[in-house]
Order: structure tokens, then C-alpha cells, then sequence
């Protein structure tokens, strides 16, 4: 004698249920290990994202600072070594000959670039204000949704700057002011990333100015009138 016909209708409802059951569950698993990935490879682009962005804002930075010293560099050398007019009272009327012999005599100028050690302490200070300022959480925002409330943030996903209820793409023209006063100048937005903002005049110079010192209020950017 086998079970009844009622109680075996019964069990096979119940195995039907449970299978589906069980196929819900597996597509819920599903979805939400592709969830975690997705979301491991968008933190980790965002990492190497952050970590590019800040190799070349110092890269940029050091560079800044190496053709500066080089200028300032040619300046004194330039000042130092720079001809001066012939004197009849000292015999040297003839053709400057007493100029020539000096400046074949004289050794070339010994240019060294070599920091200071002031110098050195003053960049690897800066750097580690950078580095300690732009972590992925803070500086690499990826979205509206995530700038954390601040008035300037850069939004990847769109490749929009977020100043002070303003945005801006690149290649746009800007307003820039610096302790509340206008630059002259006409300036375009050439590049931009979480970390800084790159801005040329019309005249070709090249302006850096990072997402840190918009949010200090050393810069300030707004749309032309």
C-alpha cells in the first residue's frame, strides 16, 4: 500500500516550490556576485585612475619647478656675465680687445642645479600634504553621488569640475580669480582631473591650479558674464 494520491499531490507541490525556491535563490547570488565584481573593478580603475592623476600632477609639479630654477638661473648668469662697455681710461678702446681677452680668459659659468636643503624639505613637505589630501576617497570622485558634500569636486563620470554650484568641461572659457581678484587674462580649461585643473591663456601661458587650493579660496572659477 502506497501513500495516498492526496498526500503524494501534496509532496510534489511542495518539491515544486522548493525548486523554485532554489532557482530564485541561485539568480539572486548570481546578481550580486556580479554586483561585488563590478564594484571591486570600479574601485580598482578608480585606484590606478588616482594614481596616474597624481604621478602627473608631480611630475608636472617638479617639472614647474626645475624651469623656473633654470630661468632664475639664466637670469644670474646672464647678469654676472654679461658684457660690459669699453673704457678708453683703461685701454680698452680698441675694438674692446681688453673685453675679448677677459671673456677668453674667464672659465664658463659653473651652473649647478642641485635643491637647497631648505628647498628639499619644503617639496617633500608638499608632497606629503598632497598625498595625505588626495586619497581615493576624498579627491577620485566618481559621481554626484559621492563628491561627500563638498562645493568643489570632479566628476569622472560626466569629466565635469563642480565649483561652487558651477561646472565646467574642458576646452571651456572661464572666469579665474585669485584672493577674490580677477585675472586679465582669457582663460580656457585644457585639461582637468580629480587632483588639478590646467588653464591656458589666450596669450599661451599655463596656469595648474588643484582642487585644493578651489577649495581653500586661493582660486576660484566662474563662468564668463
Amino acid at each position: 500500500n502506497g501513500p495516498p494520491p492526496a498526500r503524494v499531490a501534496e509532496l510534489g507541490s511542495h518539491k515544486a516550490t522548493m525548486q523554485q525556491q532554489i532557482t530564485q535563490a541561485e539568480a539572486l547570488k548570481n546578481a550580486q556576485t556580479k554586483n561585488v565584481l563590478a564594484l571591486f573593478e570600479c574601485d580598482k580603475k578608480q585606484v590606478d585612475d588616482e594614481y596616474k592623476a597624481q604621478l602627473e600632477f608631480f611630475q608636472s609639479r617638479l617639472i614647474d619647478s626645475l624651469e623656473q630654477k633654470q630661468r632664475a638661473m639664466a637670469r644670474q648668469v646672464g647678469f654676472k656675465h654679461g658684457r660690459r662697455p669699453a673704457d678708453p681710461a683703461k685701454g680698452d678702446a680698441k675694438g674692446g680687445e681688453g673685453d675679448a681677452k677677459r671673456a677668453k680668459a674667464a672659465p664658463g659659468p659653473s651652473v649647478n642645479y642641485m635643491l637647497k636643503p631648505e628647498e628639499c624639505k619644503a617639496d617633500i613637505e608638499e608632497i606629503l600634504r598632497n598625498v595625505d589630501h588626495y586619497t581615493v576617497r576624498s579627491a577620485a570622485m566618481a559621481s554626484g553621488d559621492a563628491h561627500g558634500g563638498n562645493e568643489v569636486w570632479y566628476d569622472r563620470s560626466r569629466l565635469q569640475l563642480h565649483c561652487h554650484g558651477h561646472s565646467f568641461e574642458r576646452n571651456g572659457a572661464v572666469l579665474v580669480y585669485q584672493h577674490g581678484q580677477r585675472l586679465e587674462d582669457e582663460w580656457t580649461i585644457s585639461a582637468m582631473n580629480a587632483v588639478e585643473t590646467t588653464l591656458r591663456a589666450s596669450d599661451g601661458a599655463k596656469l595648474k591650479v588643484t582642487l585644493s587650493q578651489l577649495r581653500s579660496g586661493r582660486y576660484s572659477l566662474k563662468p564668463p558674464m
